[in-house]
């Protein structure tokens, strides 16, 4: 017993969650097309932010150490982390699906 949910990250893949369920929904439905371009949009997003970091990474590593001093201290965040983030996606768009198509 006796661990501590952290309430930020819950929160945080809670509102992530819902925005990811915003956006695939209508486009699951076929009741918008605009949900395949914001799917596309956040998922093209999320991997241009991560070859970001990677190549500055990779910058950090071969030609700037201070950068790499700077880089050391960027949040990486561990497994509890995430497992906490998709507990928090999932329940809060179980949630609010059943609740928007009567299931709660």
């Amino acid at each position: 017993m006796g661990q501590n949910i952290p309430m930020k990250p819950l929160i945080i893949g809670a509102a992530m969650g819902l925005m990811m369920l915003a956006m695939a929904h209508p486009m699951l439905t076929g009741t918008s097309d605009k949900g395949g371009l914001a799917l596309l949009a956040f998922v093209a997003a999320h991997l241009f932010v991560v070859l970001a970091l990677a190549g500055l990474g990779v910058l950090a590593t071969r030609f700037a150490p201070r950068l790499q001093r700077q880089l050391n201290r960027i949040h990486r965040p561990s497994r509890k982390h995430i497992t906490t983030m998709l507990a928090g996606a999932t329940l809060a768009t179980g949630i609010a699906h059943l609740t928007i198509h009567g299931g709660l």
